[in-house]
């Protein structure tokens, strides 16, 4: 994947970056407050295209390569962690599954939706499993040519918004070898019998909201179901987490170079003994450390993109 060029993505980069300083940043306050990102803000990201960063020029979005994508990731990170984490289930999760497993029909009616800023999730946790996806206990019976998806997804990022979801179901009762009784399913969030849970207290993250999604009988066609192949939907969840890792990776480093900054900017401005601490030897090299650990991890996800790519 060649990806965006060079120059229109280092124009965008300098783009966000004004945009993360001058707006963002400013709204954190909000953000945190009342545990929302302002629909304005949303309406902006949508039109800056951030929901569909990775996701082909066929199909609507900016056809990034990962590498530009996670490069953007740490420019978005350098606010507050909620902006990232709300378009990142859509690029690195959901729409990479059905980018890199669905059928043709599958990605002209479903990524032109994601790209352009409808907010999607990915149901794989539930209250009593996680990636242990034998004791997974959703349900997907077949119904005609559909399914009828019964269970509850636990945790899941962005569901109180949603109006797509990826949903990881069992398609048999009994767990199979390599995981093969698990399928994936595109479900739109207003059919009859979805409901969501009020969203989670958390201990960070404000503004990036979590819920159970309980479906009850929930009637899907079969041209939902993922690749239209049953027994691949553990398969897709793994890969689509592989993409988030990236992505947590980059989120990490933006959060560091925000703190680092921060400290340095802190440093310079506060005096003790008549100078200002950035002077003294001891807070020149905890900042020394801190610059060389942000490095060292720029490089290892500069390398794991490489190979992701490869």
């Amino acid at each position: 994947m060649s990806g965006m060029d060079d120059d229109i993505f280092e124009a965008f980069i300098e783009q966000l970056r004004r945009y993360v300083r001058e707006r963002l940043i400013p709204a954190e306050e909000e953000v945190i407050a009342s545990d929302h990102i302002p629909d304005a803000i949303l309406n902006e990201m949508r039109d800056m295209g951030l929901f569909g960063l990775t996701i082909p020029v066929e199909y609507g979005g900016a056809g990034m390569s990962i590498s530009q994508y996670i490069e953007t990731v740490k420019q978005l990170s350098y606010a507050a962690p909620a902006y990232r984490s709300t378009v990142s289930i859509n690029i690195g999760m959901t729409g990479s599954a059905i980018k890199n497993f669905g059928t043709e029909e599958q990605k002209q009616q479903w990524l032109p939706r994601i790209a352009s800023g409808e907010i999607a999730c990915f149901g794989l946790t539930e209250p009593g499993s996680g990636s242990d996806s034998a004791a997974m206990q959703t349900f997907a019976a077949r119904d005609g040519n559909g399914y009828r998806l019964s269970g509850t997804k636990r945790y899941i990022t962005n569901a109180p918004h949603a109006k797509i979801a990826l949903i990881m179901a069992r398609t048999s009762k009994e767990a199979l070898p390599k995981n093969a009784h698990v399928s994936a399913f595109i479900v739109d969030m207003e059919s009859a019998g979805i409901s969501v849970g009020k969203p989670d207290k958390k201990m960070g993250q404000s503004g990036a909201q979590i819920a159970d999604i309980i479906l009850d009988d929930v009637k899907n066609p079969g041209d939902a179901l993922v690749g239209g192949e049953e027994g691949r939907g553990f398969q897709i969840a793994m890969q689509s987490l592989d993409n988030g890792r990236l992505s947590v990776a980059g989120m990490g480093v933006g959060m560091g170079r925000r703190i680092l900054d921060t400290a340095v900017r802190y440093a310079t401005e506060r005096k003790a003994f008549g100078e200002p601490i950035a002077n003294f030897q001891l807070i020149q090299a905890m900042l020394a450390d801190s610059e060389a650990e942000l490095y060292a991890a720029e490089c290892m996800i500069a390398d794991a993109c490489a190979r992701r790519q490869r």
